[in-house]
């Protein structure tokens, strides 16, 4: 038995053992860079959906128990507990929120999606809970990473960080409401970009659109950068 070992050992030690990663850019030709990032279809609520493709990247590159599943981003018991009823910004109806200890379990649980006692609608987020649900939910998956962020509206720095590997979280204005979506990508030559949204399909859209009726108007844009603590 010991033998055995012993050969085993010599036979790792005598070789190079290589773990392959995927590769975190799908597309790039210079003038085109699209990120190898998975597509989530949920179209349930759009800012954890974006948020959630973004934590599934990072799960797939470089860091890890982000995201196992769609479970993660919206469960069936978030479902249960703060999507009925369904209602509208200017119906809300009291869900499981007013709870003392309401639970949370999944990202739009820790983002306050849908959420009476916090002003949202079936499949709303408030926008400051995205900074205040990010760091809870990281902390209740594994409480080891950590993550700082900065706001922009130019799309240099958008370029910059597709560039560097990392998909960028954008609102945009799309009639009387907004829309969160996951930029992905861009094409510089006629300075649009590339996103994946909560219906799953790959959007390409002027990044300096003036009008509706021209395209999205760009808000906000928000490059997360996560890291170890």
């Amino acid at each position: 038995m010991k033998t055995c070992l012993y050969i085993i050992l010599l036979f790792l030690v005598g070789c190079e053992i290589t773990i392959t990663h995927p590769d975190p850019v799908e597309y790039n030709d210079g003038d085109s860079l699209l990120l190898n990032v998975s597509p989530l279809p949920n179209d349930y609520a759009c800012v954890v959906t974006a948020m959630g493709m973004w934590l599934k990247y990072w799960d797939d590159f470089k860091y890890h128990s982000l995201m196992d599943s769609m479970g993660d981003i919206v469960s069936t018991q978030h479902v249960e507990y703060y999507a009925k009823p369904k209602d509208t910004q200017g119906n809300l109806l009291p869900d499981s929120s007013i709870l003392e200890d309401p639970p949370q379990t999944c990202l739009a649980d820790f983002f306050r999606t849908s959420w009476y006692t916090n002003w949202c609608s079936h499949g709303v987020t408030a926008r400051g809970m995205i900074y205040i649900g990010l760091s809870e939910y990281l902390e209740y998956r594994k409480d080891v990473y950590k993550y700082s962020y900065i706001e922009f509206d130019d799309y240099g720095t958008y370029t910059r960080a597709i560039d560097q590997g990392r998909p960028v979280l954008l609102i945009v204005g799309t009639g009387n409401s907004a829309h969160a979506i996951l930029g992905v990508g861009y094409v510089r030559s006629d300075s649009t970009y590339l996103v994946y949204d909560s219906f799953c399909s790959l959007r390409k859209h002027k990044w300096y659109a003036k009008t509706l009726e021209e395209d999205w108007i760009m808000i906000k844009a928000t490059d997360f950068q996560l890291k170890y603590k």
